[in-house]
């Protein structure tokens, strides 16, 4: 039984997109070179080192383009409703009185099939429910 412990302790977990905190480059953004956002996203480091040369009006792809910290995007915390992909159920997570936390697949998005999602930062979210 230890063993089985360290080994889901030290497996790697399967990383996935939750369909938020996803970044968008400022539409129409040219530098002043006509360089768009795309062209930052290949020699990133050395194109957005050099970036602010490039500025027009003070603006530049360190503020439109994600690839240089730029950009904009959306917060991942608040309520989601996490669909299966593979048969479109719902993940459900149930908290017992007596057991620790479960996880249910349902078949509609219920009220109590609303996850709450919080950014730890760096990436890595913590997922739960406040139904009890």
């Amino acid at each position: 039984a230890e063993a089985l412990q360290k080994d889901v302790e030290e497996a790697e977990l399967p990383k996935f997109n939750l369909g938020c905190g996803l970044c968008y480059d400022d539409k129409g953004f040219t530098d002043a070179l006509f360089n768009k956002c795309d062209w930052y996203e290949e020699y990133t480091y050395e194109r957005c080192l050099a970036a602010p040369t490039f500025n027009t009006n003070g603006h530049g792809a360190l503020d439109a383009c994600c690839a240089c910290g730029g950009g904009t995007s959306e917060g991942c915390e608040g309520p989601y409703y996490i669909q299966n992909v593979y048969d479109d159920l719902y993940i459900l997570i149930l908290y017992g009185q007596v057991r620790p936390p479960f996880a249910l697949l349902y078949t509609r998005a219920i009220n109590q099939a609303a996850l709450k999602i919080k950014d730890l930062g760096s990436d890595t979210y913590a997922i739960g429910s406040d139904y009890y």
